[in-house]
């Protein structure tokens, strides 16, 4: 009998050990290396919720969600001076959504629309002026259909077709009415 409870006090000691360790490891924590630190909450060593990520000068360069140690909701990034460099979605690690990336002076850059990890719908290109310079379409991460060209007039320049991924052919001079 005495044994039994020898080893049963011997169980229950390792068990209140390994979660006391867990708690002293978990909860809130800073992590940093020679080029940042960030910090949020860990869950069974994972993170989890907000996390914030600083330069050496403590300036916020990103912050981003997770679960369970995966990449999952927004995330945004920050240029230096505080603007917002660029924002995102994340779904299980894999980009999931609209993507759009911003210049310094506030105008947008880019913008991408995922599925799963794969570009899929419109995506499009703008100068640091936020004129359209480009326009295309992705479908499963591959280009399909038409990709556009513009001048800073908004004109359309040249079109370029794509189907699965393959370039198809080219309009190098547009026309009314050459392309529907």
């Amino acid at each position: 009998m005495k044994s039994k409870l020898f080893i049963l006090i011997f169980i229950l000691s390792c068990l209140f050990y390994s979660c006391n360790k867990t708690k002293k490891d978990d909860g809130f924590k800073k992590i940093c290396n020679e080029n940042y630190c960030e910090e949020g909450r860990l869950l069974n060593h994972k993170k989890v919720g907000v996390w914030k990520r600083y330069n050496d000068s403590n300036d916020l360069l990103r912050i981003e969600n997770y679960h369970r140690g995966v990449l999952n909701g927004v995330s945004v990034s920050f240029y230096k001076n505080g603007k917002i460099y660029s924002v995102g979605s994340y779904k299980n690690g894999e980009l999931h959504g609209n993507i759009s990336l911003f210049y310094e002076n506030g105008n947008i850059n880019s913008s991408d629309n995922y599925i799963n990890g794969n570009k899929d719908g419109y995506s499009l290109l703008f100068d640091r002026n936020g004129n359209l310079k480009q326009k295309w379409f992705y479908r499963s991460g591959e280009k399909d259909g038409k990709q556009y060209y513009f001048d800073k007039k908004r004109d359309t320049t040249k079109i370029k077709l794509f189907k699965k991924g393959k370039l198809i052919r080219i309009v190098k001079k547009l026309e009314k009415d050459t392309i529907q």
